[in-house]
């Protein structure tokens, strides 16, 4: 046999060997193992892949209340004709509450089209909804021509409905802000759409009984604000009472902490619910504290008084001529060009102080023309005024504040300005202005955000801060903060009547403007009513600013904003447990609470008793439960019992002495220990002694 044909016969047996040797092994592969290729076949046959939406993150109040989150819902998709439309129409309609033949209209009218049937279906519909579908398609004769799935979907929810909706926002039907934080925070919010592997049949059809909510695990991070629900809701009603009680057009407040810029509450009212937001319109859906400008009026004086203090141009016992009310503005050659007046009273001469405490526009625009023109600007603009105040809110306006070198500035601006006239702004850039009187003269940048949570391991990151700037001398500060305080405490003063809070100093002043209208000139009878004040005066624990437009009843700051203010400052104090920094005042408003309550008691009771019959006695000296109540309202029970008590420190009352129910012993001294947690109870903290009922001037203890 020659060479040649043998090597090729052997390469051919060779490779014919090799051949049934792999297919051998291939063959042991397949007999002894046929799991492996069996799942892995299988694996590749009946996998497919959807993409859950993206989660957004929450909005959360400073105590991780949530105000905006998501809710799970599902979408039902119909692959495919049912072999009963009538009868599959009949069962879903029954269970998502709908009308059957609407529902029949959304079914898929030939093989192999898939249509969205229902969508938003809610968590306590799915489970049933499962059942039902799949009792109804064993019930098939062809199994192929129907196919169904649910898709799950995170549509934004607000479980607080219209609390803080301006402050909020909303977002669209593509789950994308469009106001508010929403819109702000959109890029944290957001989270990323999750693709996952699920099981599909023969026809790459998803299988319908898996809940593949279970698996996503990708959603944006959370927002955390400044704003505390309860006030914010304390803030809201008192402001919609009081546009119900002056029929005004609209009200807003803000609350902020001045020591460190947080907004504890920032409304509007009319505002809307975010979780219907189309119903409204675009003036109910902003953040209208930061977006809308008006001219500020007399709320202006005490920053106009700051400059010519720091200038030393006038003192504050310096008297000025306010001309009866009536100033008439003249040119060069004698002609009137403006005539000032002042509302209400008619003063001759006051002093820089009573100037503010009774809010003279003739008296502070005498002032200003002492400052200048450019001093009058500058110390607007130190205070924030024709800026805006960097809050983490969209849309914030400027205001308006001309330079004197500018066009817009008159000889007449002299005498508008210093009283809130010629400029314009809004409610957060006067509160951040009274913050910096409230710390000082330091500034410290108002913020509505606190820090931001990551969902992944719930590590939060607080907000980035500023350094503290400051504005004026703290002894310039000292000096208005005495004015403010007269503005409530002196008779004259225009909040005496209205917004004095009894045991605590109140610093603020009362705003007063006309309001523009469509045609440039003030409208007759429009105005604008505000209130800006902090306390307690000397350790501001909070600034407060209301206004409220176009008031039909009532016209004024003090009455009508000033008012609102000493309603929300006491429900302050109750909240935080605040004590008087003035026991005597606070002491007298609360006997006199207590005897008209007697008095109307007494009336009372005269109604359905018989007229001889006089009513019981009421006990006195028998200790009542304090355990739990704030400072304020232990008081209020000690003093209604019968006792005197003197108290000191924070928090709530979390032990007692003397227990309730108990009548002391002549001359005894309780205990009454305030704090926040047990664990804080010490004997050194005796912060309140009760003597007997019957013996009010005795030992007072420590």
């Amino acid at each position: 046999m020659d060479s040649a044909v043998s090597r090729r016969l052997v390469l051919v047996l060779t490779l014919s060997l090799m051949g049934f040797v792999g297919l051998g092994f291939r063959l042991y592969q397949l007999m002894m193992h046929p799991e492996k290729q069996y799942c892995k076949s299988q694996s590749v046959m009946y996998q497919g892949h959807i993409y859950l939406p993206a989660q957004r993150g929450q909005i959360l109040d400073r105590h991780s209340n949530p105000l905006a989150t998501e809710k799970t819902a599902w979408d039902l998709h119909v692959t495919g004709c049912p072999e009963n439309p009538e009868e599959f129409a009949r069962i879903v309609s029954s269970i998502l509450h709908l009308d059957a033949g609407t529902l029949m209209k959304r079914l898929p009218e030939k093989n192999g089209q898939d249509k969205l049937v229902s969508q938003d279906i809610p968590g306590e519909m799915y489970d049933r909804l499962v059942i039902v579908l799949e009792q109804y398609k064993e019930t098939m004769e062809k199994e192929d021509r129907f196919k169904w799935s649910l898709q799950p979907r995170f549509p934004r929810f607000y479980p607080e409905g219209e609390l803080a909706s301006n402050v909020i926002g909303y977002v669209g039907a593509d789950q994308v802000g469009l106001g508010g934080i929403e819109y702000r925070f959109q890029e944290r919010l957001e989270g990323a759409p999750e693709r996952v592997i699920v099981p599909v049949d023969s026809s790459r059809n998803i299988l319908a009984e898996n809940d593949y909510i279970k698996q996503a695990n990708v959603r944006g991070a959370d927002v955390i604000l400044t704003i505390d629900a309860w006030i914010q809701h304390t803030v809201e009603q008192e402001i919609l009472d009081l546009v119900d009680r002056s029929q005004a057009a609209q009200a807003m407040a803000v609350v902020m902490k001045p020591k460190t810029g947080e907004i504890l509450a920032m409304a509007a009212v009319p505002s809307f619910d975010p979780n219907d937001y189309q119903r409204y319109g675009e003036f109910r859906r902003k953040c209208r504290p930061v977006t809308d400008m008006f001219e500020p009026g007399s709320v202006i004086k005490p920053f106009i008084v700051a400059g010519a203090l720091e200038a030393g141009v006038v003192t504050p016992d310096q008297v000025f001529d306010c001309e009866r009310g009536n100033y008439a503005v003249r040119s060069g050659n004698g002609r009137v060009l403006k005539i000032i007046h002042d509302d209400i009273h008619r003063f001759d001469r006051l002093s820089v102080r009573d100037i503010v405490v009774r809010s003279s526009n003739i008296g502070t625009c005498k002032i200003a023309a002492q400052l200048g023109a450019t001093g009058v600007s500058d110390i607007l603009r130190r205070f924030g005024f024709g800026s805006v105040s960097g809050v983490e809110l969209p849309g914030e306006t400027a205001g308006i504040l001309r330079s004197p070198d500018s066009k817009g500035w008159s000889a007449l601006s002299m005498f508008s300005i210093p009283y809130g006239q010629e400029m314009a702004t809004n409610c957060l850039v006067i509160t951040t202005a009274y913050s910096i009187l409230a710390n000082r003269g330091l500034r410290v940048q108002p913020h509505i955000v606190k820090g931001y949570c990551n969902p992944a391991d719930g590590r939060i990151s607080p907000r980035e801060s500023r350094p503290p700037e400051r504005i004026i001398a703290p002894e310039i500060a000292e000096q208005i903060l005495e004015m403010l305080i007269g503005v409530t405490e002196d008779p004259e003063g225009t909040g005496y009547r209205y917004c004095r809070i009894p045991g605590f100093r109140v610093a603020g002043k009362t705003g007063t403007a006309q309001k523009a209208g469509p045609a440039g000139t003030y409208a007759k009878g429009k105005r604008i009513a505000s209130w800006a004040g902090f306390f307690p005066a000397y350790d501001p624990k909070v600034v407060i600013f209301l206004m409220v437009d176009e008031p039909t009843i009532g016209k004024y700051g003090g009455e009508l904003a000033g008012s609102s203010f000493a309603r929300i400052a006491n429900s302050l104090i109750r909240y935080w447990g605040l004590l008087p920094d003035q026991i005597e005042p606070w002491i007298s408003a609360i006997s006199q609470k207590i005897e008209s309550k007697a008095e109307q008691e007494v009336v009372n009771a005269t109604e359905i008793v018989h007229p001889k019959t006089a009513p019981e006695p009421v006990h006195c000296g028998v200790m009542p439960n304090l355990i739990g109540l704030s400072a304020k309202e232990a008081y209020l029970q000690l003093i209604e019992a019968g006792f005197r008590a003197r108290f000191e420190g924070e928090g709530r009352v979390l032990h007692q002495e003397i227990s309730a129910g108990e009548i002391p012993s002549a001359f005894h001294a309780g205990q009454v220990v305030l704090g926040s947690d047990p664990s804080e109870m010490k004997p050194t903290e005796v912060l309140a002694s009760v003597p007997d009922a019957g013996k009010p001037g005795a030992n007072q203890g420590k």
